[in-house]
């Protein structure tokens, strides 16, 4: 998102500064070194336009921004711009709906008001397109002796939990809008709904992972429950199909982690390790269709999940387990084998790909993937066809790769990779390592109706490869990389670095 037409250099300005001070020691540099930094509550961006300031603030920690009009400045002037996306439109509700190659974004219809003695007076706006990726904001008539903001608000915010500690690891939004998010609970009071599967936790000490569901304008609970036995667990990841089971994934210390009869492995098989788990919820939240472990010996554990249009569940994670269940004619059926470093160190994970089938009962394929050292599966996609594709990490130098892929060498530290397997799990259809000479890991993986590979993650190299014309082709300190792969092919169509931290270019681009 860029601002269009605005001035190149606004005055930045703290506002609000709050306690504490923050010190930046980046590189081995003391001259680039920071110290005693004040912070804010909000940052102010005076004369982005002629008599209109952009406001950054938090709010319940997401950043919102506000547009602040003063009196008798014109607030036409405004034009925002979206670059990346296919098109725009603005739906029956008025809210900006943004197509992209990976789906859709919504930004909810702005709020726009003036404020009299603390006393909030809405005035009547709405978006309006501009041509191309731009947009404005259409204005009904307004005090212009007094400031108007507009306010492109979030759909809405909430907490979620209750008097211990809860954290969200992962949340996804079905086709009404309404939201499912999993991770951990310790809290004994954290809220579940009547009816649900299991309201209370069981886990003692430990912590249980939980399924939420909320309404399309967080107001309330669909549903909310615990999911756990005794000994311990997170969800890691959730998907959603399209008639609304909710598909979790995480890792359980628990030997009475609640499983289903006919699943395809109904015994806790880890010791004082951890399993995988697979569940499938019921659309309302008060039974699972099926639940499984998945996992050996070792200690293993799901990080993301994905289903295709038939209800078949795909997991990517980790397994230090020789015994991890694999299938007949899967890519790698073997564990690697461990070396003396990865020994010591007690890093010897392979990452993993399951394809579960739509009743839990069996495993279509599954297959580890790595090399001698660690690999962790950070995030799974698949496309029509039914071929999945997966991003992580790996330490390894034997890592699988295929010939003509784009990077078939590791760097020196740790490297991405992205691998696209064929349909039956039983080899590759590209494997890549993706990195420089530092530290880089893939976290997200997305793919479109052309079989194109989107891919996030975070890079330490300053070599990171990138391509002619990319937003950001040079490296700063400790950035966040785009990725994408062209048409299956493992060759390198746009590679682009985004720094971690928030930035505003006047048309460029402000990212995240």
């Amino acid at each position: 998102m860029a601002f269009v037409g605005a001035s190149p250099k606004p005055r930045i300005a703290g506002q609000k500064e709050l306690a504490g001070k923050v010190n930046y020691f980046l590189g081995n540099d003391p001259a680039k070194w920071r110290t005693n930094v004040p912070i804010y509550a909000a940052v102010r961006y005076e004369g982005l336009y002629p008599g209109i300031d952009l406001v950054y603030y938090g709010n319940n920690r997401q950043l919102e921004y506000d547009l602040v009009v003063a009196p008798g400045a014109d607030p036409s002037q405004i034009a925002l711009t979206f670059e990346g996306a296919d098109r725009l439109e603005i739906d029956a509700n008025g809210d900006l709906v943004l197509h992209t190659a990976v789906g859709t974004i919504h930004q909810r219809r702005p709020i726009v008001y003036q404020q009299t003695n603390g006393i909030r007076s809405e005035v009547a706006g709405a978006y309006v397109l501009r041509g191309g990726n731009d947009i404005g904001f259409q204005v009904a008539a307004f005090d212009g002796s007094r400031p108007l903001i507009i306010d492109p608000v979030l759909a809405y915010s909430t907490l979620l939990g209750g008097s211990g500690w809860d954290a969200g690891y992962d949340i996804v939004v079905d086709a009404g809008g309404n939201a499912y998010v999993t991770g951990f609970a310790g809290s004994t009071d954290f809220p579940t709904t009547p009816g649900a599967f299991q309201t209370a936790l069981l886990s003692g000490p430990y912590y249980s992972a939980f399924v939420t569901k909320l309404n399309p304008t967080g107001s309330g609970l669909v549903y909310s429950t615990y999911l756990g036995g005794s000994g311990g667990e997170a969800g890691h990841a959730i998907a959603v199909d399209a008639a609304g089971h909710a598909y979790v994934t995480g890792a359980t210390g628990s030997p009475d982690f609640p499983t289903t009869l006919g699943a395809f492995q109904t015994v806790f098989s880890s010791g004082h390790y951890y399993n995988a788990f697979v569940t499938k919820l019921n659309p309302n939240g008060s039974g699972l269709i099926y639940s499984t472990y998945l996992g050996g010996s070792g200690y293993d554990a799901g990080f993301r999940i994905t289903v295709d249009a038939a209800g078949n569940a795909y997991v990517t994670g980790t397994s230090g387990s020789t015994d991890f269940p694999t299938t007949l004619g899967a890519f790698q059926t073997a564990h690697s084998p461990f070396n003396p470093r990865c020994e010591q160190l007690s890093i010897c994970f392979d990452a993993f790909v399951t394809k579960l089938n739509p009743i839990g009962s069996a495993l279509v394929y599954s297959t580890y993937l790595g090399g001698s050292e660690l690999e962790m599966g950070n995030a799974i996609a698949v496309d029509a066809a039914g071929s999945a594709y997966v991003t992580g990490y790996t330490y390894s130098m034997d890592f699988p790769t295929t010939p003509g892929a784009f990077h078939p060498a590791p760097g020196v530290v740790a490297d991405a990779f992205v691998t696209k397997l064929n349909l039956d799990g039983s080899g590759l259809a590209y494997s890549t390592y993706l990195g420089g000479s530092g530290g880089d890991a893939g976290y997200a993986i997305a793919v479109d109706a052309g079989g194109n590979a989107y891919v996030t993650g975070s890079t330490g190299s300053v070599n990171f490869p990138t391509t002619p014309g990319a937003f950001q082709p040079v490296h700063g300190s400790y950035y966040w990389f785009l990725w994408l792969t062209l048409c299956t092919r493992p060759t390198s169509a746009a590679r682009t670095r985004m720094g971690a931290a928030v930035s505003l270019s006047m048309r460029k681009e402000t990212s995240t």
